[in-house]
């Protein structure tokens, strides 16, 4: 049985990312079960191109979300497909709850192959829902080069394939150009500028620089420089020696200006959108043998050698490239025809062709779908008893490797769920600990004692069931502080949002004398997850006190398969992350975030106050290992900072761990997260961890009481 593809793109012929990434391939292949799901229609696509204003660009949008939306639902009742090709993305910038659904759905019942060729994620052309679910869902991911592989999770890694892009209409005309060419080098130079409207700005840079080239050519050696901008939008400028020729973009016309052109240029500047390109129109230039100049920035760097084509550092060096290339005929050619040498050797049409048929060729061999499903539910009806067999031997293995035991509401509020008291929770998959929980149902070697000095606060990290009892933060702070006492209620699950959404039930419950103290992983907040908790709308996590489920989890094994089958519930609910990370908002959105940041630390605030104790919010930074083998942090210095001003503005001592757990891994060599069962310096705190919190908190106070 024949394969059946989906093929989603903006348009197959006009948009070039579609045409040259994915559609000049299959169409040659000459596939019969195939499906091209264009996104935008021909007529609109060309009036949204060359006329980009407000209504077309309404209209355009409009069209997307809705033709996503059909297509999404033929693939789901009707074609089925088995291979589903992306390019770049479905849903551009927007992603609804419906879509995401839809596209969830065709998606894993296919095998899917994700293709993009520039830092759309940066450009902000797909939303952080959707980057997600194709880089989760994808069994290939097809980049242009490594700068867009590092934009992807290190899990993903494994599925990444270099593809650049390239142009076979050049060599499928076989255009004869080089007496074309030498004809006319003696009195005219000819320039190239292959864009969209978006690079319009890099050129206008370099215009100055162009000029004087031109006027050069022109006083010292009687040649005209001439440079034909093909755009979907004119290029103007004030010239007086170099002549611009504006010529709006049609693939063919372009193909005919390549033959008979000397030099194409690629300007840019150099930012994070601009290293993610791939070169494409170096790579065209170089199709119809043509010496380059192009900026040195991102991929250029790798495409551009010095035998064919020029790198520029400085702006100047414009005018002294196109001097070079403009006045040396055998210099020209010797270019000319080593850019088209290079070309064929590692940027040639059929090189990239031959990838598409052999991955095509690998996929079509794995198991149909289908068959794959009946051979697992025999396999089922087979496995069933010795599947019961299996829960009492693996119960019995799950008590002592890994048990969390059972939770059942907390009645005070302060945290939504605690543990049952005195149960025996294990862990040998993170860490190697076991411990009891106390009579509160909390993680604390002793029972809270009538007196509470310190109330400690946060999620599985300073529950700590993954280092001994007495290593994790709430015991070092007694044995520290030893005239104070530390009550530790932190609870898995109980991120910033839940712990300041509980902190004035827990202060009542508990009733800290002096200070409570919350451990946090982020300071990069959700908007709409502030606002729930402002607006007293967050949902508790539940529990099962009672009932089929609150027995099921008292059997080890059943108890770790749930959570299993939790955790891969939650992580496939469709919680929408922030998409702020790492990126300066908007000033409209700064504003709206700092306002909702506002009144949610407010609410902690306030509750602080009212039971008079001292909140102090220690962040816990996430790290990892990069390339070079150095300690580094996903999060944004923008985003402590503004976390750090607001707490101050709301009397909340906030403390930034990340140069304590920098320092620890430069001095001493040791990363906070991460077990010698585990992947380096990945999961929760350890024991070092544990300890530099510790000692950052009693530093803390104790400066708090000097002054």
């Amino acid at each position: 049985m024949k394969k059946k593809i989906s093929i989603y793109l903006r348009n197959k012929e006009i948009n070039p990312s579609g045409y040259y990434r994915i559609y000049q391939y299959f169409h040659e292949m000459n596939i019969q079960n195939i499906r091209y799901r264009e996104l935008v229609p021909d007529f609109i696509y060309k009036r949204y191109h060359f006329q980009n204003n407000w209504f077309n660009k309404l209209m355009y949008s409009a069209v997307i979300l809705l033709k996503s939306f059909s297509d999404l639902v033929k693939d789901i009742l009707f074609y089925r497909p088995d291979i589903v090709i992306i390019n770049r993305e479905i849903c551009p910038k927007i992603q609804s709850t419906i879509h995401y659904l839809l596209e969830r759905k065709v998606l894993r019942n296919a095998y899917v192959i994700w293709d993009f060729d520039d830092a759309i994620q940066i450009s902000g052309e797909i939303s952080k829902r959707e980057w997600d679910l194709l880089e989760n869902e994808s069994d290939k991911i097809v980049v242009l080069n490594n700068y867009l592989k590092k934009s992807i999770s290190p899990q993903s890694f494994s599925k990444v394939d270099f593809l650049p892009t390239t142009d076979g209409d050049y060599v499928r005309k076989e255009f004869e150009h080089t007496n074309i060419r030498k004809e006319n080098y003696n009195k005219e130079i000819r320039m190239l500028w292959l864009a969209t409207a978006t690079n319009i700005p890099y050129l206008k840079k370099c215009l100055p620089y162009l000029e004087k080239a031109a006027q050069i050519l022109e006083e010292k050696f009687s040649k005209k420089l001439i440079l034909t901008c093909v755009c979907n939008k004119e290029v103007k400028a004030d010239v007086k020696y170099l002549v611009i020729k504006n010529i709006k973009w049609d693939r063919q016309k372009a193909l005919e200006l390549m033959r008979d052109s000397h030099i194409g240029i690629m300007p840019l500047e150099d930012d994070n959108f601009t290293r993610g390109k791939g070169g494409f129109k170096l790579i065209q230039y170089m199709s119809a043998a043509m010496p380059v100049i192009a900026s040195d920035v991102g991929f250029n760097k790798e495409v551009v050698k010095q035998d064919f084509g020029f790198l520029v550092k400085e702006k100047e060096e414009w005018c002294s490239s196109i001097i070079k290339l403009s006045t040396n005929y055998e210099f020209w050619s010797a270019c000319s025809q080593s850019a088209q040498k290079e070309w064929n050797l590692n940027y040639s049409y059929q090189k990239i062709y031959d990838y598409w048929v052999e991955l095509g060729g690998r996929v079509i061999l794995r198991t149909n779908l289908k068959e794959t499903i009946k051979k697992f539910l025999k396999w089922v009806g087979k496995a069933f008893i010795a599947g019961i067999c299996a829960v009492l031997l693996l119960s019995l293995f799950c008590i002592v490797y890994s048990y969390d035991g059972v939770h059942v509401e907390n009645k005070t509020g302060a945290t939504d769920y605690v543990w049952e008291a005195k149960q025996l929770k294990t862990t040998m998959k993170e860490g190697f600990s076991w411990f009891f929980v106390d009579s509160q149902g909390f993680n604390n070697i002793n029972d809270e004692l009538e007196k509470t000095d310190i109330l400690l606060m946060g999620s599985s990290n300073m529950e700590a069931a993954q280092v001994a009892q007495n290593e994790n933060v709430g015991s070092l702070l007694n044995e520290m502080m030893p005239n104070y006492h530390t009550y530790n209620i932190g609870m898995s699950g109980h991120t910033l949002y839940r712990c300041v959404d509980n902190m004035e039930n827990a202060l009542k419950a508990h009733k800290p004398q002096k200070h409570v103290v919350l451990v946090t992983d982020s300071v990069d907040m959700s908007v709409d997850e502030m606002q729930l908790v402002v607006d007293g709308n967050s949902l508790p996590i539940p529990s099962y006190d009672s009932g089929i489920m609150y027995n099921m989890q008292k059997i080890p094994a059943v108890k770790v398969i749930y959570k299993q089958i939790s955790d891969w519930i939650l992580l496939q609910g469709g919680q929408e992350v922030s998409d702020t990370n790492g990126k300066e908002r908007k000033e409209t959105e700064a504003d709206d975030y700092n306002k909702v940041l506002a009144e949610f630390l407010k609410i902690a605030s306030n509750a602080a106050k009212e039971s008079e104790v001292t909140l102090i919010i220690a962040y816990q930074p996430s790290q990892y290992l990069n390339e070079d083998g150095d300690v580094a942090y996903s999060h944004s210095n923008k985003d402590i900072e503004i976390f750090e001003q607001e707490c101050k503005k709301q009397d909340i001592i906030f403390c930034d761990l990340t140069d304590e757990f920098t320092e620890l891994y430069d001095e001493k060599n040791v990363l906070a997260h991460g077990f010698s069962n585990t992947s380096v310096g990945s999961g929760h705190l350890n024991k070092y961890g544990h300890k530099v919190i510790a000692e950052a908190i009693v530093s803390k106070i104790q400066e708090l009481e000097v002054d």
